[in-house]
């Protein structure tokens, strides 16, 4: 089939009257007209719609929500009871606390303690009991895999009075 010199509009002034002119039977040039699309469209916008209201939840990284101690707080010396709560449901198994004295100039993970977590943290939370800290400034270090899949990680400063 050869195209003419017509213009390529369709009746209503637009481009996709090159469509429609293509030709139609079995194959890879068998494609449906742009008005079947356009006809389609409030269908698929009502199917989607539910969809993307949906999908903020699904895809959310899990951030902190509260912290105990707080950032920049001042504890007793001892052992030190660390909770945090998130806005997303959190894979416990890949997840971890550490403890470390903050260091001039920032740096290092060689002197991090592993925070044993509570076995029944809820699902949104992580909590955990330190060793006996000496008085000194000091970074809860976190990391989540939050159930979206996405890791997330930070640090929480905080000083153990004298």
């Amino acid at each position: 089939m050869a195209f003419t010199e017509k213009p390529i509009l369709n009746h209503s002034g637009t481009i996709w009257g090159i469509c429609d002119r293509l030709p139609r039977g079995a194959g890879f040039h068998s494609l449906p007209s742009m008005s079947d699309y356009v006809r389609a469209m409030p269908r698929r916008c009502l199917l989607a719609a539910p969809m993307m209201l949906l999908a903020p939840a699904a895809q959310s990284h899990a951030i902190i929500r509260h912290a105990e101690p707080a950032a920049g707080a001042r504890v007793s010396p001892g052992p030190v009871r660390l909770r945090l709560v998130f806005n997303s449901r959190l894979d416990h198994g890949r997840s971890a606390l550490f403890v470390a004295p903050v260091r001039l100039g920032g740096g290092g993970t060689a002197d991090e303690v592993r925070v044993e977590l509570a076995a029944d943290c809820p699902a949104a939370e992580l909590i955990g009991t330190t060793d006996a800290l000496a008085p000194g400034n000091w970074r809860i270090r976190w990391q989540v895999l939050a159930l979206d899949g996405h890791i997330t990680r930070g640090d929480i400063p905080f000083t153990v009075a004298a």
